[in-house]
């Protein structure tokens, strides 16, 4: 089974990923955390590629990124696709991903590394989980829990309202952490429950 939780930075993804595992564990359950948003084959051309350049500068938003540049998004499907199936699907037990593809698209989208079309269609091929939370709080709350001062507030508006389009659009489960308690990890919980029962 693959629970991906999705949802803008600083929304607690990280915090809930833990939890989830360690419940699973503590229920005899194999239970491991991935990164998929990583990339797989990808990440070793991606680090090579950011020696030559500073990281910071590698990864601004681009107005005017090159036409090529901008069919990044086909390039990165076929790496989920391989990601997916040579080391998700071959989990012997529940993967847990701490952030997924879908992640990855609204960085295309705040880098402009994607034309809208593409980017529309690259979400309808990303491999589906089984299960899929989308972690959201208020652009303010995010905001507040950046550590370095690296975005404004208008960087968090988009993302918000990014991932509030994916879950509509598929139906995901969406749960506000603006208030993080025991309440909304118990609710985690129990959907994973009902799925596997």
């Amino acid at each position: 089974m693959i629970i991906a939780l999705i949802g803008p930075d600083g929304s607690g993804k990280s915090t809930y990923a833990g939890f989830m595992r360690n419940y699973l564990k503590e229920s005899k359950s194999m239970a491991k955390v991935f990164y998929p948003f990583n990339y797989f084959l990808l990440r070793k051309l991606i680090d090579k590629f950011a020696r030559y350049k500073e990281k910071d500068k590698f990864l601004q938003p681009r107005k005017n990124c090159s036409f090529l540049f901008k069919f990044w998004p086909f390039i990165a499907l076929i790496d989920n696709w391989i990601d997916y199936l040579f080391r998700l699907k071959r989990f012997r037990g529940a993967v847990i991903c701490d952030r997924y593809y879908y992640d990855l698209a609204t960085s295309f989208a705040e880098f402009n590394y994607s034309f809208d079309w593409l980017y529309h269609l690259y979400l309808k091929c990303i491999p589906k989980p089984d299960l899929c939370f989308v972690f959201l709080a208020p652009p303010e709350v995010l905001r507040n829990r950046e550590t370095g001062d690296i975005h404004d507030l208008s960087f968090f508006e988009n993302q918000v309202e990014r991932y509030q389009k994916i879950s509509e659009k598929r139906n995901f489960f969406r749960i506000n952490t603006k208030q993080q308690d025991m309440e909304k990890c118990q609710e985690l919980i129990r959907k994973i429950i009902n799925l596997r029962s």
